[in-house]
């Protein structure tokens, strides 16, 4: 039985400790493939990716998601205690 990434992020996002799943950070999101679906599926989905390409793509393919994708690159974000105040989980 093959069980696709999706399914299984958004299970483990869910079935985290937390009382809730809150926030969810994926860094290098490129299209959206899993960022969208996740969104879809009722996590709040923040995304971050160098491309201004994949930017615009996964803008206009994210409408009506509750996503939020942003440029710049990953390395200048604070890994860490600080991310982990906002995002219950980085991917």
């Amino acid at each position: 039985m093959r069980v696709d990434h999706i399914s299984l992020l958004h299970a483990a996002i869910k079935h985290s400790p937390r009382s809730s799943p809150g926030e969810v950070l994926e860094l290098a999101y490129g299209t959206g493939l899993t960022t969208i679906p996740l969104s879809k599926a009722g996590i709040t989905m923040t995304g971050v990716d160098i491309s201004s390409e994949m930017l615009k793509y996964a803008r206009l393919k994210a409408e009506g998601a509750d996503c939020y994708f942003y440029g710049g690159r990953c390395s200048y974000l604070r890994i860490g205690q600080a991310i982990l105040t906002r995002w219950n989980l980085c991917i």
